[in-house]
């Protein structure tokens, strides 16, 4: 009738909105009911008479089966059924009549209300079913006699009887309910494992499709409830618990929802972890395909998680697999980078740093799969370096003339508000100390890094580990060749790095940013150019005078490198806008032998782009004179020079006079050595700035003390080396 379809219907659901909301939802429920013209039978009646059907609606609405507990006593030991009857009697016996306008505003907010909180409610799906299983498991007690019914019924010759406790302990466990232990520990102390890998084999040949998903699911349960766990099914890897494992993240959402993949992928994670063997295991399987799936369209952003993790802990293993084994995770992980999970974002990242951790050839086959990934990971570092929106709008309170930065005044009230008061004099302290720029005030981003010293920022969570991936994984592709550097200095990487120079603490993202600097600074003049234009050369000279022996290595490398590739413009423009010759000088006393050479290949060739500073119209005749344009004058291009000034020289003369100012030996005069001898014949000397500041940094003294010093500790012809640099360095300042 349609009375009690209409009656069958809202108990079944209410009773599942029970199970998932609590009392609430069966309140609302119950609201929302149209009412009924029942009438003439009792609602005891009518119960008693339903009661067979309604005990079949309460089996499937919490998933029982008969073999387990029969419906009718699931309803008479929780004391279900007295409550029935009150309920029916407040809902269905009422009078019948029309709606009246104030209840159908009711019903319609309650309506609106339920829908906001299943909207709510999407990613507490699997939380819900797990409540809604332990209800089914409440009563099921397992004892050392439980344990002994489990291996015996696991080994009778039952199929019916294997599915049930199977599917028994595989609720029992999922559920986390009081049993969930007792269950986990008869399986592995009865050894019943293998007996589940032969069950769950049984969906592969099709002679049981239902037992071998459930053997399956309850294998992936145990391997990922514990290390123990672990090494049982990993034991059994090669009588197929592996291929189940796989073959379960194949299950639609018809055979199991998605809880059954998400078990294969929180079991396959570890196994994949645990040794090489076992990661090659699985993808020889074929895990990669049925994973990749279940990542691009994810049921929820838990099921997300476990699969990043898995697909991440395939590419971290080492020995690393084969590229070309993995080139389908790569554009699915490059996208990954930009979600906005912090964690999915971590562990993509980790995974692509380690990937392209490699030779040239393993960053061009990762970049190749997954163009976009430069673009990605400098977009998640700059998050990762970014301020959270909560310290801005903080920041944005204090400052309150809207200056962009705080004042002093507006410092202490800023401190003042988190229980920090502080004198005048200990507002001008705190801003000396986080004043990178000397201005007086504090910037957003000097903000930041007071406010995560202070524990009031973040920056202290998974974005913090998010910085030395990132950092890691864009050193890897600038310390390739050029145009794979290129990738990341197109994409504005050079900003994103040298916004990091001086300003962390985090030592892991202090010596991959330096390392990545020193790489980019080794590459063409134009990358050199475009690095010395982001400021990068003053805040590595900022960081050198931090004094940390670590860093200061890389930090002399980044200043060599592009004296050595960056054009003379480049370095002069370097040496005038840093303290870069400085920072050197001062490396230099406590240098070893390997960075003392480091710092004088430095300072030399930054005195030999001073020295190349000329007249512009000395520069003028050089550049008219220089017939083929390859920037020296041959002896015959400098006989036209020297006939133009009217000096009638004859061959051997002319050679004469290039022999004595080709201070380099090449047989042609530089730029800079025809200066020379244009200021020999007259021509306006320019003054070196470089020069000038090198002696005035007592460079002069300096290069003498290690030339004595490297003199006294004479071994295997290094002296010779070191002092030939610092006899030039004394000639070219």
């Amino acid at each position: 009738q349609p009375a009690e379809a209409a009656l069958l219907r809202h108990f079944t659901r209410s009773l599942a909105m029970h199970a998932y909301g609590g009392q609430a939802s069966i309140d609302a429920q119950e609201a929302r009911l149209p009412k009924s013209a029942l009438s003439g039978e009792g609602v005891d009646a009518y119960l008693a008479r339903i009661r067979p059907v309604l005990e079949n609606a309460v089996a499937e609405a919490v998933g029982l089966y008969a073999a387990e507990m029969p419906a009718g006593a699931f309803l008479d030991s929780t004391n279900a059924w007295p409550r029935l009857v009150p309920f029916f009697e407040t809902v269905f016996m009422r009078t019948a009549g029309p709606e009246s306008a104030e209840e159908r505003k009711r019903r319609e907010d309650i309506d609106a209300t339920l829908l906001l909180e299943r909207e709510r409610q999407n990613e507490a799906t699997e939380l819900a079913r797990q409540q809604a299983a332990r209800l089914a498991s409440k009563m099921i007690v397992y004892d050392e006699q439980g344990s002994l019914d489990i291996a015996r019924e696991l080994s009778s010759s039952s199929s019916r009887a294997h599915l049930a406790a199977v599917r028994r302990c595989r609720v029992a466990i999922d559920s986390g309910s009081p049993s969930a232990q007792a269950v986990r520990e008869a399986l592995l102390h009865k050894r019943l494992v293998p007996r589940l890998v032969m069950f769950a084999r049984r969906r592969e040949d099709g002679s049981d499709e239902g037992l071998g998903r459930e053997a399956a699911w309850l294998l992936a349960l145990v391997a990922s409830s514990g290390e123990d766990g672990l090494k049982a099914v990993a034991a059994e890897a090669a009588s197929g618990a592996l291929d189940a494992l796989v073959a379960l993240l194949r299950v639609r959402a018809g055979d199991g929802g998605d809880d059954a993949p998400a078990a294969s992928m929180r079991a396959l994670g570890p196994i994949s972890r645990s040794s090489v063997m076992a990661r090659d295991a699985l993808l020889d399987r074929g895990v990669l395909p049925p994973l990749l799936a279940r990542v691009r369209s994810p049921a929820c952003s838990s099921s997300l998680r476990h699969g990043v993790r898995l697909l991440s802990s395939l590419v971290l293993g080492k020995p690393k697999a084969a590229t070309s084994a993995l080139g389908d995770a790569f554009p699915v992980l490059a996208q990954l980078l930009g979600h906005q999970d912090d964690l999915i974002a971590r562990d993509a990242c980790s995974a692509i740093s380690s990937a392209l951790n490699g030779n040239d050839g393993d960053v061009r086959a990762v970049l190749g799969a997954a163009p976009d990934a430069p673009r990605k990971l400098v977009e998640l570092l700059q998050r990762a370096c970014g301020v959270a929106p909560e310290l801005r709008e903080s920041f944005d309170r204090y400052d309150r003339n809207r200056s962009g930065a705080l004042s002093r005044r507006e410092l202490r009230a800023a401190l003042k508000d988190v229980g920090i008061d502080l004198d005048r004099a200990g507002a001008l302290s705190v801003m000396r100390r986080y004043d990178a720029d000397s201005s007086g005030t504090l910037s957003l981003g000097e903000f930041a890094a007071l406010a995560a010293e202070l524990g009031l920022s973040p920056a202290q969570g998974v974005r913090a580990e998010l910085r030395p991936l990132t950092l890691r994984a864009i050193s890897s592709i600038v310390a390739c060749e050029a145009d794979l550097t290129q990738t990341i200095v197109d994409c504005g990487g050079l900003d994103a790095l040298c916004s990091l120079v001086g300003t962390t603490d985090d030592g892991a993202s202090r010596g991959e940013v330096l390392l990545a600097l020193s790489n980019v600074a080794a590459g063409t003049a134009e990358q050199v150019a475009a690095l010395e234009r982001t400021g990068a050369f003053e805040a590595v000279a900022r960081e050198m005078a931090r004094g940390s022996d670590t860093f200061n290595r890389e930090a002399a490398w980044t200043i060599s490198n592009a004296t050595a590739s960056g054009s003379t413009s480049t370095v002069l423009a370097i040496a005038r806008g840093s303290r870069s010759v400085e920072a050197l000088l001062e490396l230099l006393p406590a240098a070893d032998a390997g960075m003392t050479e480091v710092v004088l290949d430095g300072l030399e060739r930054f005195l030999k782009a001073g020295a190349t500073e000329v007249h512009p119209e000395v520069r003028r005749v050089f550049e008219s004179h220089d017939a083929n344009g390859d920037g020296a004058l041959s002896r015959r291009e400098l006989s036209t020079v020297l006939r133009g000034l009217s000096l009638d020289v004859t061959r051997p003369e002319a050679a004469a006079v290039l022999r004595r100012f080709d201070a380099d030996g090449d047989g042609t005069l530089s730029l800079a050595e025809f200066g020379q001898l244009a200021v020999q014949l007259g021509a306006p000397a320019v003054l070196d700035p470089i020069s000038s500041r090198f002696r005035e940094g007592g460079g002069e003294r300096a290069i003498r003390a290690v030339a004595q010093k490297h003199g006294a500790e004479e071994r295997d012809g290094a002296t010779d080396a070191v002092a030939e640099r610092c006899a030039r360095l004394l000639q070219l300042c």
